[in-house]
């Protein structure tokens, strides 16, 4: 029973932690992304002499170079879908928590608990304490 208790802890506190940077997260990985996808393009494209000079090049991988094109790519646009998913995600909540209407906060309420839920820890607290100055449980 003990080990089950440690586990479940282990695993709330790694997904809380987790959700409190997942913003810096996405945009480092969408970083990351678009400056191997640059290499890429300038390598198998644009062929900008002064890159490969210096050393700006994926040129020594060969015939891989086509694969990481493409992973990069994928992963850009996947990092980039979910950073905007987060963005959108923090002005709804800020936008509904904020509202001047206990009818308006009470209608999203679910919306304003799942988003919250995603966003992590600090959002769960606001949504409290909005929860508090409305009286809604």
């Amino acid at each position: 029973m003990g080990l089950n208790n440690a586990v479940l802890w282990f695993n709330e506190t790694m997904s809380r932690s987790w959700r409190q940077y997942q913003s810096y997260i996405y945009l480092a990985f969408l970083a990351l992304g678009a400056v191997i996808l640059i290499m890429t393009i300038n390598d198998l494209i644009v062929n900008n002499p002064a890159l490969k000079s210096s050393g700006f090049t994926l040129v020594s991988t060969g015939a891989w170079e086509t694969w990481i094109f493409a992973i990069a790519l994928l992963v850009s646009i996947i990092f980039a879908y979910y950073f905007a998913k987060v963005v959108q995600e923090t002005k709804k909540f800020h936008s509904l928590v904020d509202s001047s209407s206990k009818h308006n906060f009470v209608k999203n309420l679910r919306d304003l608990q799942k988003i919250a839920r995603h966003l992590g820890p600090r959002y769960e607290g606001i949504l409290k304490e909005s929860m508090e100055k409305w009286k809604v449980k």
